[in-house]
């Protein structure tokens, strides 16, 4: 007897411990981490862009609010096409949800950028973070991104949309689905860099800050194409960088029939040649 239960303790531990090195083997970082020294050695990277493994939480807090005012977000928590007056963030129930919903979006692909990609950073005069902008290097397949993701995402809890109502949840899944599918469709599995998010703190905006760190992502992509998907409002910008529009996209929720449950304009926009396999 105590010899089958040494042996049944030894195939059980045998299979945690193999368990743990599969879970470990496919939830590694796939490309090295990049350092500041290595960053600069490209070409045209500005003296005050730099790259980091965490966005400082100060930071974090300013790049956040800076797309509250995003018409994508917007259009997840109100519906319409997103571009209703101000909303109150503090003091209205809608403006609080709103910032609630922001808030999780972009700490949702910082973490991605954090733990699979890489994180650039601009900084003013005084050494603080007034941008930031999120890329994932190349991945050998779109469903091992997914993978990582999901990883990434689940430590933060339920996603907020899910507690939000059965029309934003809608308007959620229909952003996540119609950008997947976006992404998939032009892309293929043709290798290529990812920009997940550029913001940058409202107090420094309009000083080129967005297009220091999108040209020095485009000088880290080399040769590689890079992918991105955005609202109307930041298509020019992106075009005055390169990008052109590589599809249009229309969001549209599932479940429908409000007032608040319309479609919604987005774009897949791409720099560099795509080959696909």
């Amino acid at each position: 007897t105590s010899i089958a239960g040494m042996m049944y303790i030894m195939v059980v531990g045998g299979a945690v411990v193999a368990s743990a090195v599969v879970f470990l083997w496919i939830f590694r970082r796939r490309a090295p981490r990049l350092t500041d020294l290595q960053l600069h050695k490209y070409p045209g990277v500005p003296d005050d862009v730099h790259v980091v493994s965490k966005v400082p939480n100060d930071a974090r807090d300013a790049i956040k609010s800076a797309f509250l005012a995003g018409s994508d977000f917007r259009w997840m928590t109100i519906g319409g096409d997103g571009n209703l007056p101000e909303l109150d963030e503090e003091g209205s129930q809608l403006g609080a949800m709103h910032k609630r919903l922001t808030r999780y979006m972009i700490e949702c692909v910082m973490c991605v950028a954090e733990r699979y990609g890489h994180v650039l950073t601009c900084v003013d005069e005084e050494g603080s973070t007034i941008g930031a902008l999120c890329i994932i290097p190349p991945y050998p397949s779109q469903w091992l991104f997914n993978l990582h993701f999901m990883r990434t995402v689940i430590p933060l809890g339920v996603p907020e949309p899910r507690s939000m109502g059965n029309e934003v949840n809608a308007r959620f899944e229909a952003f996540l689905a119609g950008t997947e599918s976006g992404h998939k469709s032009v892309m293929g599995e043709s290798p290529h860099w990812y920009v997940v998010n550029l913001g940058v703190a409202p107090r420094s905006q309009g000083k080129k800050v967005g297009m220091k760190l999108i040209k020095t992502a485009i000088a880290l992509a080399g040769d590689l194409p890079i992918y991105l998907e955005c609202h109307d409002g930041n298509v020019a910008f992106y075009q005055k960088a390169g990008f052109e529009v590589a599809r249009h996209l229309t969001l549209t929720p599932k479940a429908r029939g409000s007032p608040g449950d319309t479609t919604f304009p987005y774009n897949v926009m791409t720099k560099g040649h795509i080959i696909k396999k």
